[in-house]
């Protein structure tokens, strides 16, 4: 997950548009980290409190 986070990160709209195209899924892998990011954001996925920060 780290990993995914620097590239994501450090890189511009057009490397991330490069590495979308070259890996079809790194973008599924990115694409179901949002929806479970806004899921949890918006309290339909709940975590429990020993894993929420």
């Amino acid at each position: 997950m780290l990993a995914f986070k620097q590239v994501f990160d450090s890189s511009s709209k057009i490397q991330m548009d490069y590495i979308c195209l070259q890996y079809p899924g790194f973008f599924r892998f990115a694409k179901m980290m949002e929806l479970l990011a806004q899921g949890i954001a918006d309290g339909v996925i709940q975590v429990p409190k020993e894993h929420s920060t």
